[in-house]
This record gives C-alpha cells, structure tokens and sequence, in this order.
C-alpha cells in the first residue's frame, strides 16, 4: 500500500493541487521519512493502521530533535494531506490526523531601516 498511497499523494500534489515542485518534493521527503518513522525499519505499515497517537508521537519526535516549528508544521502539513486524501478516497476507513494541530511559530520582531539623516 505504501508506494501505491505515495505515488496517489504525489500525483494529488502536482496535478490536483498544482503545488510547486519544491513543496511536492518537501511532501513526499515528509511523508517518506513519517513512513520510515512509523515503519522503524524503514519498511512502512500498512498506513490504515496508523493511529492519531503514532502521529503525534512522530511530531513530538521532530521537535525534540531539534526541528524548528516551521518545518514540524510543513511535516504536519504534509501528512494531514497524504491521510485527508486517503480517506477522501476510500483507501483508509477513517482519517488519523484530522485532529492533529500545528506549532505555534514565533514571530520574529520588525526590522528598521534608519533613514538617512543628512
């Protein structure tokens, strides 16, 4: 089921969503490395199995290994899609990470420009 939902979600990113290459490509890193996370010898599960606990502990596991929010939330991001897409399409009976939230990201304080006081 793996590189059959992989190539659905790739296809769901370039040609339904029309997302960029760069983000498709962040996607499926995103989603390869959740199936390896999940699989824990880089071999996945069969992805119906996969339950909101396993989710939230991947992401628990990417920000304590240092990742900054942004990219915890794009990973988030990608896997809310790859499972809405599965369960959008009758693959998995039911959808493990539609309650599964974001980070919340700092916001970086304004930057200045002195003005030329000549």
């Amino acid at each position: 089921m793996k590189v059959d939902a992989l190539s659905q979600f790739e296809e769901y990113l370039r040609f339904e969503r029309r997302y960029s290459p760069a983000t498709v490509e962040a996607y499926l890193r995103d989603a390869r490395e959740f199936c390896a996370w999940i699989g824990r010898k880089g071999e996945c599960v069969d992805l119906s199995l996969v339950t909101r606990n396993d989710i939230a502990e991947w992401v628990m596991s990417l920000t304590e290994g240092g990742h900054k929010a942004t990219s915890v939330n794009r990973a988030t991001s990608a896997i809310k899609s790859l499972f809405r897409l599965l369960h959008g399409r009758g693959i998995i009976p039911t959808n493990p990470a539609a309650l599964i939230g974001t980070q919340r990201v700092p916001q970086r304080p304004p930057t200045f420009i002195q003005a030329d006081r000549s």
